[in-house]
């Protein structure tokens, strides 16, 4: 499911009362202005707006030397290329979001292709290939990349150097892998630059969705009702991670959800599409 905006803080929400409870929280609703936050480790995890981003690479990893390049649009991720032994190989790296992302914008550099020396660019979303349909903005430092008929970013043919700006990944996104895949030759490989969107639930849309619980001769039911908004259920995880997905009977304005099986007291995280815009909120079953 695609969405267009920011992601999720993943605070805990408690639903109160035995018939009704509804999220009044502060704020007012803001569907503009949804700022970008560039991600920059290059191992390990860090924090960023409540979301763990965890970075991991394989294969040919270059440093960089400084964090960014062409006009500080591109870096601090540089693979296929050794800058000490100026060897060349398939290199890649991998992000982790936990909760997910609704979408990220990369910005390419660096892509060489000749009849001496090859290379691609492959986006790999949740673990499977991503193939681009559309070309980005041409960058401020060398010619504009072009797409193959895989949906693989490569170069112009003979430029020393290609690239563009403003991919646009669409999520849920889990997992991103972004790879250098040389084909021959010595291609010298090639950089990127990666934002990430985030939204904030408390913030932006949370005087908009209530809750309550239904009681039937069938069992529980858990309503959650969107105010001026739309509202679609996409997954349900339970405490011990297991996650199941609902597209097939995701409903506006109201979704109803048979929590008869759900514990007690044990929360759960439930991830909505809000407008568009994934969000990722834990309740506890009452």
């Amino acid at each position: 499911m695609k969405s267009s905006s920011k992601i999720s803080t993943t605070k805990s929400l408690f639903i109160l009362g035995i018939f009704f409870a509804c999220s009044i929280l502060s704020g007012t609703i803001s569907l503009s202005a949804q700022p970008l936050q560039r991600i920059t480790h290059t191992t390990g995890n860090q924090k960023i707006n409540d979301i763990n981003v965890t970075v991991t690479s394989a294969g040919m990893i270059a440093n960089l030397g400084k964090l960014t390049h062409c006009a500080g649009s591109t870096g601090p991720y540089y693979m296929g290329y050794n800058t000490r032994t100026y060897n060349c190989a398939t290199g890649s790296y991998t992000f982790t979001f936990n909760p997910p992302v609704a979408f990220i914008d990369l910005n390419f550099s660096g892509l060489s292709t000749s009849e001496h020396y090859s290379e691609e660019a492959i986006i790999e979303v949740n673990g499977h290939h991503y193939p681009l349909t559309e070309i980005g903005t041409q960058n401020s430092c060398e010619d504009l990349a072009a797409l193959n008929q895989s949906g693989n970013i490569i170069g112009c043919d003979g430029c020393s150097g290609a690239g563009w700006n403003g991919t646009r990944v669409e999520g849920p996104i889990y997992t991103l892998t972004i790879i250098d895949s040389v084909i021959y030759g010595e291609p010298a490989g090639i950089l990127f630059g990666i934002w990430m969107s985030y939204v904030s639930l408390e913030e932006d849309l949370g005087s908009k969705v209530c809750a309550y619980k239904k009681e039937s001769a069938s069992g529980s039911a858990l309503i959650i009702e969107g105010t001026e908004v739309d509202l679609k259920l996409v997954s349900v995880s339970g405490p011990t991670g297991e996650r199941n997905l609902y597209y097939s009977y995701s409903q506006y304005p109201s979704i109803s959800i048979d929590i008869t099986s759900f514990t007690k007291g044990t929360e759960y995280t439930f991830e909505f599409l809000v407008n568009d815009q994934l969000i990722s909120k834990k309740l506890t079953i009452w």
